[in-house]
């Protein structure tokens, strides 16, 4: 699996389903398996990240795809911890900068602090 990360912050105009602007953050890039992928975070909510696949039509124009397949989201999600882990490891925290999980601890603690 190759992976290759590019931190930094890039702002973007998203339209939703329902046609609505939303405005985000794009806090990284990186590449997967020979795809492009865009963790993002929305610049009201700032709370929760986001993952989007970035595929290339045929005039070169990037198009911004919401992941829904449940294991392409968890392998970069999984890569993106991973890499941002290795960027980030002068932090004294050590915790990621998002929480990408698609179902969040509801208690709102780690699972390896519990004994």
């Amino acid at each position: 699996m190759s992976e290759e990360l590019e931190l930094g912050l890039e702002e973007i105009e998203l339209v939703d389903e329902e046609g609505n602007v939303v405005k985000c953050l794009v806090l990284a890039r990186l590449e997967l398996d020979g795809k492009q992928y865009a963790i993002v975070v929305d610049e009201e909510s700032e709370d929760e990240a986001g993952i989007l696949r970035i595929d290339v039509d045929e005039q070169g124009n990037e198009q911004w795809v919401t992941v829904e397949d449940d294991q392409e989201w968890d392998r970069v999600a999984e890569a993106w911890e991973e890499l941002y882990a290795d960027e980030d490891e002068g932090d004294e925290e050590g915790d990621a900068l998002f929480d990408l999980d698609d179902e969040a601890d509801e208690d709102g603690e780690d699972d390896e602090d519990k004994d």
